[in-house]
């Protein structure tokens, strides 16, 4: 069961959108996602500058609460 909080546990809040879609299976979009920085910071995950993703709106949260994250 996919859950936002396990991604931020393991990559130290630090991820960006494109790596929880592909941790997960997701398919989030833009607008799903709640970014908490004004600009793009290093995501812990693929190591580039993207837009970190801090929160998910519940649309977001429907997506992800029944996928599986991968290991």
């Amino acid at each position: 069961m996919g859950s936002f909080a396990n991604v931020k546990r393991k990559y130290e809040s630090m991820i960006c959108r494109r790596c929880i879609n592909e941790e997960f299976s997701a398919a989030l979009t833009p607008n799903d996602c709640i970014y908490g920085y004004p600009f793009p910071m290093n995501c812990n995950c693929c190591k580039e500058m993207r837009n970190i993703v801090t929160n998910l709106r519940l649309s977001g949260k429907i997506k992800l609460l029944f996928k599986s994250m991968k290991d």
